[in-house]
């Protein structure tokens, strides 16, 4: 769980950086809100469809070596694009970038299944989870200040070291699966610990060890309607999530006033509350609910509407709404609600599959995510510029309230499912 927490925090230090770069860029640089967008919504794209394919190939991968090997060369790469300036030269660099970022995600994936029991797997994964957040606030409130002492160049070199260290706690702490270290699977149900999980329960299957990954890709994954529903669902949270996160700083400095140092204390602290999103998901699933991992999230879905609604509204509400302190603790709000759904659709897509192929499951999912999350980058761009940011925390709430709409109804065909089982 260290190496996993450590080692992918240390993925967000150098592909979150460039969300404090992005003000002083595109002043410096002189590039439009638009082509900054395209910048973000190439790479999330490139991310997208790598996670799917490297967590096909993290299935049969050892873990330690494959996580490393996207880390160092994301690290390499931050250098460059700290050097670059030309758009089409940065747009190419970032774009590698998120097929290195791609190698994080999928062997963490494939322990947390492989290590952890299905009965609380919601509950450990909202744990390892946290590493999103700390990763996170730490490149935002660093990033503020390394910027205005050395300028925007600096947030892709200073990352870059630190994820040169990451790699090597990466590979003196990770392992493979405790079957291969000589441990027992912690797989085996206890009594009927397992009765009411809201979802299918692997049993052995001889015919799994005589298909291919992308065999077994094709039977349980992509024909099953439970993981393409909460993969559609995550689609709308990753517009929310990478939107929120990739265009709070410039929305706070041009909408509301903030300075940069400031804004990046803000957005760290909508990363800090998602910690503690993702743990209460985790605790309310496995414990309160039962697996029903949909209906967490539509729980949370329905408090991020209104906390975007609130956002919205907020300079039509009175001074009270105003300042550093009310933007700060409305963002915290969002960050608590949208992490929870993040981090149980991964989950869900795990539980839905076997164990065999928890990674292509998961990123599966993820590819919607940054499907999603590439639709945030040019999306936000048009609102903004068309009908400013007002538009752009309307388009945010909309995308809130058809991922609802999604987990609902996976909510309600697992209920059916289930009942005709």
């Amino acid at each position: 769980m260290f190496g996993m927490m450590s080692g992918y925090a240390c993925f967000y230090l150098v592909r979150k950086n460039i969300s404090m770069a992005l003000p002083e860029m595109g002043d410096e640089l002189g590039y439009s809100n638009v082509e900054l967008g395209m910048l973000l919504t190439g790479t999330s794209l490139i991310y997208g469809v790598g996670k799917f394919v490297n967590g096909i190939l993290a299935d049969r991968a050892y873990p330690r070596y494959f996580m490393a090997l996207g880390l160092m060369a994301s690290a390499l790469i931050n250098v460059l694009f700290g050097f670059s300036s030309a758009f089409w030269v940065l747009m190419a660099l970032w774009l590698a970038n998120g097929w290195a970022q791609s190698m994080g995600w999928p062997p963490c994936a494939t322990l947390l299944t492989s290590w952890y029991e299905r009965a609380r797997l919601a509950t450990w994964w909202g744990l390892w989870n946290a590493s999103h957040q700390i990763g996170g606030a730490v490149v935002f409130v660093l990033g503020g200040y390394l910027i205005s002492a050395w300028g925007w160049r600096a947030v892709f070199f200073a990352p870059a070291g630190l994820a040169t260290l990451g790699v090597l706690v990466i590979l003196w702490s990770l392992r493979d699966r405790p079957e291969a270290q000589g441990f027992p699977s912690p797989h085996e149900p206890k009594g009927d610990e397992l009765a009411e999980l809201d979802h299918p329960q692997e049993e052995a299957n001889p015919e799994l060890e005589s298909l291919t990954a992308l065999e077994q890709t094709r039977r349980y994954i992509l024909t099953n309607p439970m993981i393409w529903l909460v993969s559609l669902g995550n689609l709308f949270v990753y517009i929310v999530r990478i939107g929120m996160l990739d265009w709070a700083p410039k929305f706070l400095k041009e909408a509301r006033g903030v300075h940069l140092e400031e804004a990046g204390w803000m957005v760290a602290a909508l990363e800090v509350a998602g910690i503690l999103g993702g743990l209460g998901a985790g605790y309310l699933a496995d414990r309160i609910f039962a697996g029903r991992y949909s209906l967490v999230n539509a729980i949370y879905m329905v408090g991020l509407v209104a906390s975007l609604a609130l956002l919205y509204l907020s300079p039509q509400l009175g001074d009270s709404f105003q300042g550093t302190l009310p933007n700060a603790l409305i963002l915290s709000v969002v960050g608590f609600l949208v992490y929870g759904p993040q981090m149980l659709t991964a989950v869900s897509a795990a539980a839905y599959a076997p164990r065999s192929c928890s990674g292509a499951a998961t990123g599966f999912n993820g590819l919607f995510g940054y499907v999603g999350a590439s639709i945030a980058g040019v999306g936000t761009g048009l609102c903004v510029d068309h009908y400013g940011w007002d538009g752009g925390v309307l388009f945010y709430a909309i995308s809130a309230i058809l991922g609802l709409l999604c987990f609902l109804v996976a909510h309600l065909l697992s209920r059916v499912m289930r009942a005709i089982s």
